[in-house]
């Protein structure tokens, strides 16, 4: 059985995206830390990775392959849950994502149910 994680990394280029999850995610009782480049991301984790219990990484940033960015994470100590987040994913990138080491994918624009049950029912792909 999976456990809630208390400890989220949020990573995105999106300003607004970063605050709306670390908000809302703090105001419910989780730490949070908020990356917007992949530089950020991999210091975090090389510093804090036994820390965190889930990381919402996005799909996508400037000049870095959502491939090897999920590949360098999971070359860290970092052993919980992914949860990649795009405006649109194809089955073929989801499949690509999981084989790579996402648990789970959060389309955009997400609500606050849609971003809660994801953190706390750790099966759960929202929306659909």
């Amino acid at each position: 059985m999976s456990v809630e994680p208390r400890s989220i990394l949020c990573a995105d280029t999106n300003p607004y995206f970063l605050h709306f999850v670390a908000e809302f995610l703090s105001g419910n009782g989780y730490e949070v830390d908020a990356a917007s480049n992949v530089t950020d991301v991999l210091s975090l984790l090389h510093n804090k990775a036994a820390r965190y219990g889930l990381i919402i990484l996005a799909d996508w940033f400037p000049g870095v392959e959502i491939s090897e960015l999920l590949s360098a994470v999971r070359a860290t100590a970092f052993t919980g849950r992914i949860v990649v987040s795009s405006g649109e994913l194809s089955a073929a990138q989801k499949r690509q994502f999981e084989e790579l080491g996402a648990s789970s994918f959060l389309l955009k624009p997400a609500g606050y149910s849609d971003l809660l049950s994801l953190v706390t029912q750790p099966g759960q792909q929202l929306p659909n």
